[in-house]
């Protein structure tokens, strides 16, 4: 063999050698520079509100790279949006899991709680949250919900608080603490709350709405109609502001009227019991009792354990000489916690 065809392999052999290294590390960098790709085409159909793309893309990623708490924490997002609650849940467990200092995990963890209805654990996680990340005010708001969902109006009007005195323009929050005000019984407050968010969003209907629920607490019955009556002419489908209006009116023995806006507020919303065993009431009143019957049965078809409800239809069925009935129906608002007023 030559020297020149030996230093030829010679060359061959160690440029082999030199390439391998590259080759390897060139495998090793592969996964995730696509996983990297496949997440920002994610994000892009995430923001896009397109949700099974982008969970298709957060697949391809996660695949390619298992270990990163982005890509679970998104793909979560997506699932969220989906109402696909279950799914997002395993996903910022994951992600926690991978990363337990991510405040907005713990966040939209928070979310999915709150949205089932399990506000002591969407409580704890929305303080977690707050623990890493302080400065992050909204969270705040959060929490200040779960906690009005839990009837504990003081640590609500605290979040609410915490919000409102870096954001002073969050009308939703200014509703929100008005209201809480209102179920502790502190009218005044209540009221400068609803004024504010209606200084802030005079379109509002919900303020309105609500401050006319104060007024008629307050007995202030015409100022609250006319709450009421703005509130439906900002949103003519504002069914709780038609149902209020209509207690006003039965109150008022207006009871034609009373009816008219019960049976608005049904057209809008029906499936709210309450409503219904009002116009019951109202019909009952003008002794139309076939009438009051039917939205009684709707109103316990509804919510079964509504004991006035029971209590009213026991009324009609002694009115129309059933008294079997009405002695069932009476007993059993007794054993659902009614008592006579």
């Amino acid at each position: 063999m030559s020297a020149k065809k030996s230093l030829f392999k010679y060359i061959i052999l160690i440029g082999g050698f030199i390439l391998i290294p590259f080759l390897i590390f060139a495998l090793l960098m592969l996964p995730p520079i696509l996983a990297e790709q496949n997440f920002k085409n994610g994000i892009k159909y995430f923001e896009n509100r397109e949700y099974n793309k982008a969970i298709i893309e957060f697949n391809k990623a996660i695949k390619s790279k298992s270990d990163s708490p982005n890509y679970y924490k998104f793909r979560g997002n997506a699932y969220f949006y989906q109402n696909k609650f279950d799914m997002a849940m395993k996903d910022y467990n994951k992600a926690i899991k991978l990363n337990p200092n991510d405040s907005s995990i713990y966040n939209n963890r928070g979310n999915i709680y709150s949205t089932k209805g399990l506000f002591n654990k969407a409580i704890n996680d929305y303080t977690k949250s707050i623990s890493i990340n302080p400065k992050d005010i909204m969270i705040y708001a959060h929490r200040g919900d779960a906690y009005f969902n839990l009837g504990d109006m003081d640590h609500a009007i605290f979040d609410y608080n915490k919000v409102l005195q870096k954001n002073p323009k969050e009308v939703r929050l200014y509703n929100n603490r008005g209201f809480a005000h209102f179920e502790k019984g502190d009218l005044d407050h209540a009221i400068m709350d609803f004024n504010k968010a209606i200084k802030l969003s005079p379109g509002n209907s919900i303020a309105y709405n609500n401050r006319g629920d104060v007024y008629f607490e307050m007995g202030k019955l015409d100022k609250a109609i006319q709450d009421y009556n703005k509130a439906i002419e900002l949103d003519p489908k504002n069914s709780s502001a038609y149902a209020n209006r209509g207690d006003i009116y039965s109150e008022k023995g207006n009871l034609e009227q009373a009816i008219k806006d019960y049976t608005k507020s049904i057209e809008y919303d029906q499936q709210y019991p309450v409503t219904y065993k009002n116009r019951g009431d109202a019909y009952f009143d003008k002794n139309n009792f076939q009438q009051a019957l039917l939205d009684y049965n709707k109103a316990i078809e509804l919510d079964p354990d509504y004991a006035e409800a029971y209590h009213s239809r026991s009324l009609v069925y002694k009115k129309l000489g059933d008294n079997p009935k009405s002695q069932k129906d009476f007993e059993k608002a007794k054993k659902l916690g009614y008592k006579n007023k």
